[in-house]
């Protein structure tokens, strides 16, 4: 046609070739081909190719399974009515625009421009595939003539045979049922848009190349090959909708699966806009993930959110809401929020990290394991301890202070701002486990007023842990190495063993601050005091008194024995024998207490007391 255009739907005239549904319907072939193109795009023997008509063209597979439509020149492909061609292929290529977007029906599409956007939309489901025969199978030279050379694939040209859809502009794809990509959907730093209503979008084969992705499907949406998207705008999907790239990517929209939403990539992963799976599963993984400021994570409060760091941190200042987290770094993982409150976290499973920090705005119970050298991690209101700790934490000296090491490994418990007056509660459930290499040391934290420690059964044989009460109790048994309570004005009744003592004596391997007080007892004895007595100035059923126990008691008439141990140690004449006395019973320390500020054994009987004065 030279340079004039081709209507396909449409009668011909002096300027314009038509082709009927009935003219094509006279042949039988492989493929038609209408229309041509120089290999490099820059020349065309062949004007716009348009779909008119009064209602488009209707073609059979049974005459032939594939059309391809070819301009060059700056030549573009365009319809204002459809084309119907069941389960047949349609190839495009192009120099200009390709804007099929009249509701065609088509089983195959296959496109490329490399001078503007590529635009199609269908009316069944359709597969993004290739033509089964060569594409512009012989060259022309310059004046139009074929020759014998077969065109060349190279950078920049079409494939031979057509294959997959490639645009140098803005690519769009949607189709009414699903979407299959079977080849490469290429639109290199430009936006690509996928759309499957009342269907779903599936990935089998090449990969996406796009500056920015957007895909929605009413059902699902699986592209897990390694694509290479700078940025998922929007993702949206009633079923599942799960993504895999293989290079660094940033989510700036909202993406939303109904049942669950998975986003991997190869590099990092940022988060600036929303990932969210009402009452689903979660999954973001990536070398590292960083969750911004105005970034939002959500399984609804109900669901199952994963976070995975294969070769670095994860860092989030923005939102997470979560039924359940859970997740690994090989770096650290911070997960503070954008505010004390942004984080709202029903239960930490398992998650392992070199450091973890974790905020909940809300009350927590910590499933674990949980595995970190540092760990920090804060609830609002109550925490519950109902898994296996593993950690290191730093020294028992650095985490006597009033306030957690920054470097330690530290639970705690913050009172909540809706309802203060509660208290808040750490209660251990069940038999937990704290890690304990050389050196670990744990730290509990309550509020400096108001707050309550419950243990059930916490198993640390050969770790230190600190409970920072502010006024507040502690309850309960535990086995750990060491023991160091920080509180006064509160109290605890504790039991068990530290250091694998388990009588009264364990108390005295406990260590108090700022001052031993009788209302701090393990085994049922004062922690802190070298024996199992009471401080000075406190006596049984007194305020902050507490019950000694059983002492041996002896009859009067037994002490003479006694004393004859003293005699011969005190100066001064012999006392006449003892006269005979109503029977007595006298209470004897076998050992006297040390408690500061009162007198030591050795003070009893000072060289210048006489036997007579004693």
């Amino acid at each position: 046609t030279s340079t004039q255009p081709i209507v396909l739907g449409e009668a011909s005239d002096a300027a314009t070739l038509g082709l009927q549904s009935g003219d094509l319907d006279s042949i039988t072939a492989g493929m038609v081909q209408v229309g041509y193109r120089a290999e490099d795009g820059t020349s065309s023997f062949t004007g716009d190719i348009t779909i008119g008509g009064n209602a488009g063209i209707t073609l059979s597979t049974a005459n032939f399974p594939t059309l391809l439509l070819v301009t060059g020149g700056a030549g573009t492909i365009a319809q204002s009515e459809p084309i119907s061609f069941p389960n047949g292929t349609l190839g495009a290529i192009a120099d200009g625009n390709i804007a099929l977007a009249s509701g065609n029906s088509v089983g195959t599409v296959a496109g490329f421009t490399d001078g503007g956007l590529l635009d199609f939309a269908n009316g069944e489901a359709l597969t993004v595939g290739s033509l089964t025969l060569p594409t512009l199978g012989v060259a022309v030279d310059a004046d139009g003539l074929a020759t014998a050379a077969i065109i060349p694939n190279g950078n920049g040209l079409p494939s031979s045979p057509l294959s997959g859809a490639t645009a140098s502009g803005p690519l769009v794809i949607g189709t009414t049922g699903d979407l299959t990509l079977a080849a490469n959907v290429t639109a290199d730093g430009q936006m690509v848009t996928l759309g499957a209503s009342n269907g779903s979008i599936n990935q089998t084969a090449g990969i996406i190349t796009a500056g920015t992705l957007n895909a929605a499907g009413s059902d699902n949406v699986a592209l897990n090959d390694s694509n290479d998207i700078t940025t998922l705008a929007t993702g949206a999907a009633q079923g599942s909708f799960s993504l895999n790239n293989g290079t660094d990517l940033t989510i700036s929209g909202s993406v939303a699966g109904l049942t669950s939403t998975t986003i991997s990539a190869a590099g990092t992963l940022t988060v600036n806009g929303t990932v969210i799976s009402n009452g689903g599963r979660v999954g973001l993984s990536g070398s590292s993930i960083d969750i911004a400021g105005g970034g939002e994570v959500s399984d609804g409060g109900t669901g199952t959110t994963t976070l995975t760091a294969t070769d670095g941190t994860i860092n989030e200042t923005g939102t997470l809401l979560a039924g359940t987290l859970g997740g690994s770094a090989t770096g650290a993982a911070t997960l503070t929020g954008a505010s004390p409150f942004s984080n709202q976290i029903a239960t930490l499973a398992s998650f392992s990290a070199s450091n973890l920090t974790l905020t909940d705005g809300t009350a927590l119970t910590i499933a674990g394991p949980v595995t970190a050298d540092f760990l920090n991690i804060t609830a609002t209101g109550r925490m519950v301890l109902a898994g296996t700790i593993n950690t290191t934490g730093a020294s028992l000296l650095q985490q006597s202070g009033p306030s957690p090491a920054p470097q330690g490994s530290t639970l705690q418990v913050v009172d909540s701002p809706l309802d203060p007056s509660a208290g808040a509660q750490f209660i251990q459930t069940g038999t937990v486990t704290l890690g304990d290499p050389p050196a670990t040391t744990l730290r509990v934290q309550l509020p400096a007023s108001g707050g309550s420690a419950t243990f059930n059964d916490l198993l640390g044989s050969g770790a230190e842990l600190v409970l920072a009460l502010g006024n507040g109790t502690a309850t309960g048994a535990m086995q750990v190495g060491g023991l160091l309570v920080i509180g006064q004005g509160g109290s605890t009744t504790l039991t068990g063993s530290i250091d694998g003592v388990i009588t009264g004596a364990a108390a005295a391997l406990g260590q108090i601050s700022p001052a031993v007080n009788a209302s701090y007892t393990f085994n049922g004895c004062i922690i802190g005091l070298a024996t199992c007595g009471l401080p000075p100035g406190t006596s049984p059923g007194t305020p902050g008194g507490t019950t000694p126990p059983t002492r041996e008691s002896l009859s009067f008439l037994q002490l003479t024995a006694v004393l004859g141990g003293l005699i011969d140690f005190l100066p001064g004449p012999r006392l006449p024998p003892l006269p005979t006395l109503p029977k007595l019973n006298v209470v004897l320390l076998p050992t006297l207490p040390v408690i500061g500020n009162q007198l030591a054994p050795q003070d009893v009987v000072p060289p210048n007391i006489s036997f007579e004065d004693y």
